[in-house]
């Protein structure tokens, strides 16, 4: 339920339901030594950006096949729990 919760979170943000983290994407990488590297750095780094979907299949998310998925897991791992 965990896995369906965070699929259905961001999938939200995909769609613009709520805002997403504000600081997605852009990580932390290694210290530039000096400002001219930082600069060229800043050049070849591309940002994604989380609120926007990577690709959807049959206009779903895949962060919405994930809280798909995960729901339909957990509701069979529920029902198997439940049996005596």
């Amino acid at each position: 339920l965990y896995g369906a919760g965070l699929g259905a979170y961001h999938a939200g943000a995909e769609w613009g339901f709520w805002p997403g983290p504000t600081d997605c994407g852009g990580g932390t990488g290694a210290n530039p030594a000096a400002v001219g590297d930082f600069l060229n750095a800043l050049q070849t780094t591309k940002v994604v950006d989380c609120s926007t979907a990577a690709m959807r299949v049959l206009g779903v998310s895949l962060a919405g096949w994930n809280a798909v998925i995960a729901f339909v897991l957990a509701g069979i791992a529920g029902t198997a729990a439940a049996k005596p």
